[in-house]
Parts: structure tokens; sequence; C-alpha cells
């Protein structure tokens, strides 16, 4: 301890300031982790959506684009798209076998044996109508006219504004895959490159002298140069960044 504050006494502002810095940073990204962290979300586009459960329906709502969105997903099969605040549209999804396209297409994902028809109304309207296989992900579509769809883009952009595809619309019936928001290796990774800055900065000159010791005689002699004070305060710039990056992912900020 004794150590510790004569240390802390000689240290300069700068890096008493990155020393601080690190217990604070892991305390905020625990603290985010536990709340922010612990959200439940689905990937959407190039982004994610909150999931929650509201009684019997599936809520999914976040930004797309620069619009707030929501997918509200009830037992029945029927999806409601909002769209800034607003009730876009209502789309129901059914089971038709009609539906399954006879092509050459869908005779080489297995034929009508292994695909699952599909009709989805817009409102009263026939929206899409087609056909997915049971063995493969359901993101591979075909359409009545035996016309494949394999991207995995979720959310498609009209003139200003983004609109659900077919394959949103049965994503959302079947259930996406929900993850947490939080990834606790990041906070570990952080927690990790923290400890190693830190031991950096209380121990520089007991790690200056012991590298030395491998190469030079009189270790405890020699002076370290402007160059290497120089290197070392790049390095516990750089490992702090990082640190603080991987911090906010784990914490789930980016997610």
């Amino acid at each position: 301890m004794e150590y510790l504050k004569e240390h802390w006494n000689e240290m300069s502002r700068g890096r008493r300031i990155i020393l601080l810095l690190h217990p604070i940073l892991f305390v905020l990204s625990l603290i985010l982790f536990l709340t922010l962290g612990q959200q439940q979300a689905v990937s959407y586009g190039n982004g994610y959506l909150r999931y929650e459960q509201q009684g019997d329906a599936d809520v999914y709502s976040g930004k797309a684009d620069g619009h707030k969105v929501k997918y509200v997903v009830s037992p029945d099969s029927v999806v409601e798209f909002w769209l800034d605040g607003s009730l876009d549209s209502t789309y129901t999804v059914t089971e038709d076998p009609t539906a399954i396209p006879e092509t050459n297409e869908a005779a080489v994902l297995g034929g009508p044996e292994n695909l699952t028809g599909i009709e989805i109304r817009k409102g009263n309207d026939v929206w899409f109508r087609g056909a997915y296989p049971t063995y493969y992900s359901y993101f591979w579509l075909l359409d009545e006219n035996g016309q494949s769809d394999v991207s995995d883009s979720i959310v498609i952009v009209g003139a200003s504004t983004p609109a659900p595809t077919p394959k949103n619309i049965l994503s959302f019936v079947q259930g996406p895959e929900v993850s947490s928001r939080g990834q606790l290796e990041f906070i570990l990774w952080g927690l990790l490159l923290s400890a190693i800055c830190l031991a950096s900065l209380l121990f520089e000159d007991q790690l200056f002298r012991w590298d030395l010791a491998f190469r030079v005689r009189d270790p405890y002699s020699a002076e370290p140069s402007e160059w290497e004070l120089f290197s070392r305060w790049v390095g516990w710039v750089i490992v702090t960044g990082v640190a603080a990056l991987a911090y906010a992912l784990g914490s789930g900020l980016f997610h």
C-alpha cells in the first residue's frame, strides 16, 4: 500500500485520469449490462428491434432507416406493422398447399412434400403466395411463379420509408431468433485490457527493467528514453480506447 500511495503522488494528472478511468468504465459497463444488456432483441436489417411480450402478443420495436417501426404479432398469425407511431398495415399468414409452385425451382427444393405453402394477406387483399422448404430456413422463399429469394435482407426501403417484405412477415410469425443485447465476453475482454493497462501504469519501471534484464547486464542503471516514455503513453491511450469499446459492445450500447 505504501508503494501505491507513493506512486500515486508521483503520477502526473494525465496518468491519474487514465488510472481512474478504467474502474469507472468497468462499473458503468456492468450497470448497463445488468439493465440495458438484459433486454431481448432480434436482428432487423442493419440494426436490431427490441423484443417484449405484451399479453399474448409478441412485440418487436425499434428504428429502421430513421423511422420508428413496430411489429405486433398475435397468436393467430396476424402481424400489425406500425410506422412512426401509426398502424400502417395488417398482415395475415395462413398455410395453403395450393400456393406451392409447380416449377423446376420447387422440384430442386424437394417438391411439394418438402415445401410448406403459404398465403399472406395485406388487409383483405392477397399480398403474397408461395412456399418455403421445411428443412431449410424459412427465409428461403419461392413465390407462386417459382421465383426464389434467398437474400438475408430483413427490411427494404421504398421512396423514403421502410416497408416489410414477405420474409419479414413470415419471420415474425415463425418467431425470429431472440438474443440479449449485452455480451458478457466483451465485458471480460475489457476487464482484461484494463488489468493490463493498470499493471503497466502502476509498475512501469519494474516492467521496463524486467524487460531489459534479458538484454543488458545492469538494467537497474538504465533510464527510459523520451521515445520509451512516449511509447508508454501511446500504449496506455490505445489500450484504454480499445477497453472502452469492448465495454460498450458488452453492455449492449451498439446492439
